[in-house]
């Protein structure tokens, strides 16, 4: 068996919440503006953290993002995801 300890390093479940957590980081720590009117639409789309990194760039464009915050949001989803915030 693991040793207790690396239950904390283990990968987080994507809940509901996890979207509405990560939106407001990208809002600070990539500067992509309005980022958390971008809940609807992902939502919709069943777009969470998890997996916004492996979403093609164009779909993501699609739901208002510019081609350069896509690309932002995109590496901030697997930054994010693997970081303690995202527990």
């Amino acid at each position: 068996p693991l040793p207790s300890a690396a239950v904390p390093n283990s990968p987080a479940n994507n809940t509901p919440t996890k979207l509405a957590h990560f939106l407001p980081y990208v809002e600070e720590k990539e500067g992509i503006r309005d980022a958390r009117g971008l809940e609807p639409t992902f939502t919709d789309n069943g777009y969470g953290p998890d997996i916004i990194g492996d979403v093609d760039k164009k779909d993501l464009v699609s739901c208002g993002l510019t081609v350069g915050d896509a690309l932002r949001i995109k590496h901030a989803a697997h930054v994010w995801w693997t970081s303690p915030n995202s527990k």
